[in-house]
């Protein structure tokens, strides 16, 4: 699956900041690259999303990745925010997942950004897939109702092997 990304980072440090774009780049994922260094910048880039990832560095000099994360769920719920950080000890990386980060990456071992961003991705694809099959059951629902409550004669729904009836119009309770 090829990905053409809109991705905000939150990073201090411009050679991790190119070096990460660089690795994205090289799999065709960079469609914008948005680079912020403090909360400022970070609130005012997630007003002018909407971004399709979010990265962030865990560890910043006025700011940090718990706060990132609390304000990238708050404006943009739905996109993937990946840690890479290269501070974060492993037990908080784990209760970062608890808050809704979709995973982290250590600076230590960058061969794990793209399948990281790719798994994280897929992840937001398969949400958005059932909540439209969700949608679309309830929709069916909905119509399914109409159509049985409105029916002049009575009509029952019944298990044949039970013959237990499992629904009836309002036709059918008088």
């Amino acid at each position: 699956m090829n990905y053409s990304l809109r991705i905000l980072h939150l990073e201090d440090n411009p050679f991790d900041g190119e070096l990460l774009r660089r690795i994205l780049g090289h799999e065709g994922m960079v469609r914008e690259w948005v680079r912020v260094e403090s909360a400022k910048a970070f609130h005012e880039a997630l007003n002018n999303g909407p971004f399709d990832l979010i990265l962030s560095d865990y560890t910043l000099p006025s700011f940090n990745g718990v706060e990132a994360l609390a304000l990238a769920r708050k404006h943009q719920p739905d996109v993937p925010f990946i840690f890479v950080s290269g501070t974060i000890d492993e037990d908080l990386a784990v209760e970062t997942l608890k808050q809704g980060a979709a995973d982290y990456v250590f600076k230590n071992r960058l061969s794990r950004l793209t399948p990281a961003v790719r798994r994280a991705l897929r992840n937001v694809e398969e949400r958005a897939e059932s909540q439209r099959a969700e949608q679309a059951m309830r929709e069916s629902e909905h119509k399914y109702r109409q159509v049985f409550e409105s029916m002049s004669e009575a009509a029952l729904l019944i298990d044949l092997p039970t013959g237990r009836i499992l629904d009836a119009n309002q036709r059918a309770e008088v």
